[in-house]
C-alpha cells in the first residue's frame, strides 16, 4: 500500500513535497501558539485553560507528526522524495514545536506550584 502523498514507485513531485511541507509548518506553528497560550494563561493563575492549550499543541503536533510519518513511509518504501529548504524549514518548525511543548508543560507546572505555595 503506498503513503497518501505519493504512489508506489513513482517520485513525489515538487508540488506534493511544498504541499506536505506547508501543512508541516502549518500544524506546528498552531502547536506552538497553543504552547505559549499555555504559558500565558498559567501565569493568568488560568490552570485549567493551560491544560485545554497544551492539549491542543499536542493535537496539532500529532496532525504534523502524521504528515511526516506519511513523508518518511513513502522514502522507506523507495517512493522519491525531493528534499527542499521548504521541507527542511518544515522540519525545523516541527522540531521546534516539539521542544516547546516540554518548555511549555515545565513553566505550567511551575505556575501551579508557585500558586499553591502562595495560597497555603
Amino acid at each position: 500500500m503506498a503513503c497518501d502523498t505519493c504512489q508506489k514507485g513513482a517520485h513525489m513531485d515538487r508540488e506534493a513535497v511544498q504541499m506536505a511541507s506547508v501543512g508541516l509548518i502549518a500544524n506546528a506553528g498552531d502547536a506552538f501558539s497553543h504552547f505559549r497560550a499555555a504559558i500565558d494563561r498559567a501565569r493568568e493563575g488560568a490552570l485549567e485553560e493551560a491544560e485545554a492549550e497544551l492539549a491542543a499543541g499536542r493535537q496539532g503536533i500529532a496532525e504534523a507528526h502524521k504528515a511526516q510519518i506519511d513523508l518518511l513511509a513513502c522514502e522507506a518504501r523507495g517512493e522519491g522524495l525531493e528534499l527542499t529548504l521548504l521541507l527542511v524549514h518544515a522540519q525545523d518548525h516541527l522540531m521546534n514545536a516539539m521542544t516547546f511543548e516540554s518548555v511549555a508543560r515545565e513553566f505550567v507546572e511551575l505556575y501551579r506550584e508557585r500558586r499553591a505555595e502562595a495560597s497555603s
